[in-house]
């Protein structure tokens, strides 16, 4: 009921900003801002109030008495005014968001001491690594660990509970949730010292099978064509003897841990699997990653750069249908 009533909030929303567009809309935004947000000491930012995409930023923010939405993963008065926002400022999220409806669907149910952790891209496998698991190693275990219910859906979290309910206690919200004490942390991009956190935290088990690993990827979209896939695996397994094909979709949480920990080598197309690569930044030594040629992303080689890893990307070209690519196979000679 409260997901239905959550996106007649966000039309509404839409609607009531719609006249507010280019400077008259940044000017909003940043009045907005400046009163209901933190003040600027609590912002790591280049520059006063500046709306950008991409933002090497970390907030920390400590409040009383806010309601959680954990649709969106704003924080709101009991009225519906919004305090806290999103993870990072861009013109995307320049319409503030009013809960129009948060007074008629109030959890019952308290939280005294919360850290929350969830919004739609949580789901994200790669998003649910970056911004739960390794800010959950860093951050005071004082705080009760408070999560979406929506990430039940996803297998890879479940996998995850089972693993840490034993050291931290955690609940489930569905709706608004009063936080009596609450922490907001937020990073956009990780730096070394977080990175090795999760090496000091891991408890590695030694398995010299996956040293060499091809991660093979079949989701919606931005896939290998499946001819040029099978000669790839063909030119991989005549030079490493001892390669190993996994599916990360078909592991459990801990058994990709397990995996990437013992890993040297990795080799597959772009998508969130490669995000395990957290679990061996000091054992893993060449990355080859296969990207489509409508898409590109530098976080995977930027985490490469932080450990002096050998990170290849190679750029294919569109082939077949459902939007397919394939890759270059000399160019891959070239790079194992």
């Amino acid at each position: 009921m409260y997901v239905f009533f959550s996106k007649i909030n966000k039309i509404i929303n839409d609607l009531f900003f719609f006249v507010l567009k280019n400077k008259k809309s940044k000017k909003t935004f940043q009045t907005i801002t400046k009163k209901y947000l933190i003040k600027k000491k609590d912002w790591n930012l280049v520059s006063k109030y500046k709306i950008a995409d991409e933002y090497f930023f970390e907030k920390k923010i400590k409040f009383t008495n806010l309601y959680c939405d954990p649709i969106t993963g704003y924080f709101f008065s009991k009225f519906g005014n919004p305090y806290i926002l999103e993870h990072h400022f861009s013109k995307k999220y320049m319409n503030i968001k009013y809960n129009f409806f948060l007074p008629f669907f109030k959890n019952k149910k308290k939280v005294k001491k919360g850290i929350f952790f969830g919004g739609h891209f949580m789901e994200n496998y790669c998003h649910f690594l970056f911004y739960i698991y390794v800010p959950i190693l860093i951050l005071p275990k004082n705080y009760t660990l408070v999560f979406d219910s929506r990430l039940l859906n996803k297998k890879f979290f479940k996998d995850f509970l089972n693993v840490i309910k034993k050291e931290r206690d955690y609940i489930l919200i569905d709706k608004p949730t009063l936080f009596e004490k609450g922490l907001v942390y937020q990073k956009k991009y990780l730096s070394k010292k977080e990175l090795d956190v999760v090496e000091k935290n891991l408890k590695k088990i030694e398995n010299k099978k996956y040293k060499i690993i091809y991660i093979q990827r079949r989701s919606k979209f931005r896939n290998l064509n499946y001819n040029n896939e099978i000669e790839i695996i063909s030119i991989l397994k005549k030079k490493f003897k001892n390669i190993r094909i996994i599916n990360c979709d078909k592991l459990s949480f801990s058994k990709q841990i397990e995996i990437f920990s013992n890993a040297n080598i990795l080799i597959g197309t772009h998508g969130a699997d490669f995000a395990n690569m957290i679990f061996g930044l000091k054992n893993i030594k060449k990355i080859i990653e296969f990207c489509h040629p409508s898409f590109f992303t530098g976080v995977y080689p930027r985490l490469s750069r932080l450990y002096k890893i050998k990170h290849f990307q190679i750029t294919g070209t569109n082939s077949g249908n459902n939007n397919e690519f394939s890759i270059s196979l000399n160019e891959l000679k070239k790079k194992i």
